[in-house]
């Protein structure tokens, strides 16, 4: 009847695309029966983060994996038109296959919006290890993408949250201070 669910989760496996996982509004008001298209604008209601993959060897990468976010979303509808996208804080917390956009390189992926307490990122390369860093907390804002600068050397992977992306919102810097995770092996 409002034309949205009151409810929407990201998929945990974005790797073979986020299509499923971007949820996307236009609202046109004044609209009644013609046989002229509507035409509206959409706009992204969750947050996306892009993974970028900085090394100093070459690092043959099977998948990247966002840690501890909450797939679930709650949607509310506004009066002027606009949607209220929050975190299901009942919801547990789970890790998000990114999907590959440039090999070893570029991953994606579509979040819930939400402050992020004690997130990271974890890389899994071929040889069955995977290298995890923690990320200093950040707030993912509704329709803003962000970029995560993973630099990966044969010692440890360090990692930085920040903005700037085409076609979404620009989300702006946030720092990662001078966190470090040492490298982490796990048999996979």
């Amino acid at each position: 009847e409002a034309g949205f669910p009151s409810t929407f989760s990201v998929a945990l496996d974005q790797s073979k695309g986020t299509e499923a996982s971007d949820f996307m509004l236009a609202v046109e008001k004044g609209v009644y029966p013609s046989s002229n298209a509507v035409l509206a604008k959409f706009h992204h209601q969750l947050s996306q983060i892009n993974v970028v993959i900085k090394a100093d060897f070459d690092v043959d990468i099977e998948s990247v994996h966002i840690k501890n976010v909450i797939p679930e979303a709650n949607l509310t509808f506004s009066e002027d038109g606009s949607l209220d996208v929050t975190a299901d804080e009942d919801a547990s917390k789970v890790d998000i296959t990114a999907e590959e956009i440039t090999a070893g390189k570029l991953y994606s992926a579509v979040l819930v919006p939400q402050d992020l307490s004690g997130f990271g990122l974890s890389i899994k390369v071929r040889n069955g290890n995977t290298i995890v860093s923690g990320i200093n907390d950040a707030s993912l804002k509704q329709g803003y993408a962000y970029t995560i600068t993973a630099t990966v050397t044969a010692e440890e992977v360090t990692a930085g949250i920040a903005g700037e992306i085409a076609d979404w919102e620009d989300g702006g810097n946030l720092d990662s201070g001078d966190y470090k995770v040492p490298f982490e092996e796990h048999e996979g």
